[in-house]
């Protein structure tokens, strides 16, 4: 499994989780033909996107990812908030169950498992992520807190500016 940087900072934010048969994009921040370059243009074996909030840098260039039928899950504030980006019919599928607990996905071979963040955004969210390749993973963006305690993490990426 290799993580990808596509861009991390003011000007957006895209990380590529992906090894030769499948790919999971986190966050839709930059022009996704930045994405396309590293997947040498397989966009196939993208099985998601994951949002963590709506912000421009996080969220702006979600319209081009849904325009690739990539599904892209968010929570439904987020969903909210971004949808002055989304121009296409196909639309982020919520995190949340009908419950409005946040629920767990298995996304390719890629578990899931959204929680709360601290920010100033609609529903932000980050993710544990776990994969045979990596184990487990945090992904967390833009807070200033993670009120959580995360056993077995093999890796932690946390994006701030």
């Amino acid at each position: 499994m290799r993580l990808d940087v596509i861009g991390s900072g003011s000007e957006g934010n895209a990380y590529l989780l992906h090894n030769e048969r499948e790919a999971l994009l986190l966050e839709a921040g930059m022009p996704f033909k930045k994405t396309l370059k590293v997947l040498g243009g397989n966009v196939g074996k993208v099985v998601g996107c994951l949002v963590t909030h709506e912000h421009g840098d996080h969220a702006g260039h979600i319209n081009e990812v849904l325009s690739y039928a990539i599904p892209v899950y968010a929570s439904e504030g987020t969903i909210e908030g971004a949808r002055k980006y989304i121009k296409t019919d196909f639309q982020p599928k919520a995190l949340q169950g009908s419950d409005g607990d946040f629920a767990r996905l298995l996304i390719g071979n890629f578990t899931v498992i959204p929680f709360a963040t601290k920010h100033d955004s609609a529903q932000p969210v980050g993710f544990y992520i776990w994969h045979e390749e990596t184990g487990g993973v945090l992904f967390a963006t833009d807070t200033f807190y993670l009120p959580y305690t995360l056993a077995g993490l093999n890796n932690i990426l946390i994006e701030c500016n």
